[in-house]
């Protein structure tokens, strides 16, 4: 009898499932995708995509135990096998969307949900170590779908002397390298990272970093003005009835870079890049009610945006010349 993952490997193609709940905690992102080839050669084909939101218990609990406040190890056991679930119905909606049955489905993928990540190096009970820490329970993947599950993706790459993240540059590289061009991809997530393929480049060539805070700030304001009825700016429509006032943009401005003057390369975390936002939104949201904005309270929201895309662009910018010259 072939052995399942001789089988999967003699296979020319292979239908995968990843699976993605990021910083802002408010769902899960599911991809299926053709893949055919194996290293540098490997070409992959989207054939469906479905986010499955969280329901506003569950997110809460996830920001609360990210949070760093008091928890048991109780908790940590009960939303591991919780999100676990969670990410087989969403796999499942995926799969129903995409017309194809469970048993089609080749290999699976899971990054989890990060609860924390230290990729600064510290002094723990006498030993120096990196670590991070993602829950979401992948063996309930396997059992329900009956294929090869791989996880810890996070935690491979710090046991292997990286930072963790970004995770994203192997796969870009595939996808996105041109002999003629360089190209640099910027994700804006809860936290914004960048990946830069110079032109023609080899995989050795490659960098990527984490460029500081994305919409965590602007998520966290909209949050406390709508005292919890809305997670984030839909549309950018709040953002849109402000405009810049410089007093609210510098303390945005000031705290975004605070956050992200680490060195290159680097990759950070909410308790770095956001954890303090709740904290500042209160000032924020007092400073914007001077703003003399259509809507007082939105000059913060429309302040932020400028304010988190300055460090991703500075940070691209210098670190990138440096690299290339």
């Amino acid at each position: 009898m072939e052995h399942p993952l001789q089988r999967l490997w003699n296979k020319p193609e292979r239908l995968v499932i990843g699976f993605m709940s990021g910083t802002s905690a408010d769902g899960v992102d599911a991809a299926l995708v053709r893949i055919s080839g194996y290293g540098v050669e490997t070409r992959l084909t989207q054939l469906a995509f479905c986010f499955t939101p969280f329901d506003e218990a569950t997110r809460a609990e996830v920001l609360r135990l990210a949070g760093g406040g008091s928890a048991a190890a109780a908790d940590f056991c009960r939303i591991n096998f919780h999100l676990g679930q969670l990410y087989c119905e969403a796999g499942d909606a995926l799969c129903r969307q995409a017309g194809i049955e469970r048993a089609q489905v080749d290999l699976i993928g899971c990054h989890g949900q990060t609860l924390w990540h230290i990729p600064q190096e510290e002094i723990y009970l006498g030993r120096s170590q990196h670590s991070t820490f993602q829950l979401g329970e992948s063996a309930m993947l396997a059992e329900h779908f009956g294929c090869p599950t791989v996880g810890d993706f996070r935690v491979r790459d710090v046991a292997a002397g990286g930072l963790g993240a970004p995770l994203v540059p192997y796969t870009e590289f595939l996808l996105y390298r041109s002999r003629e061009e360089c190209v640099a991809l910027q994700n804006i997530g809860g936290i914004g990272n960048v990946t830069v393929l110079p032109r023609d480049c080899r995989l050795e060539d490659v960098f990527a970093f984490d460029t500081g805070p994305g919409n965590m700030l602007m998520d966290a304001l909209v949050e406390r003005l709508t005292n919890g009825r809305q997670h984030y700016d839909a549309g950018g429509k709040m953002a849109a009835q402000g405009r810049v006032d410089a007093g609210i943009f510098d303390a945005g401005s000031i705290f975004a870079a605070k956050a992200a003057q680490n060195h290159r390369p680097r990759s950070l975390w909410r308790a770095v890049s956001g954890g303090a936002a709740g904290l500042r939104c209160g000032a924020w949201r007092i400073a914007a009610g001077y703003a003399g904005n259509r809507h007082p309270l939105y000059g913060g929201v429309h302040c932020l945006w400028p304010a988190a895309l300055q460090p991703l662009s500075s940070g691209t910018h210098d670190c990138g010349r440096r690299r290339m010259l």
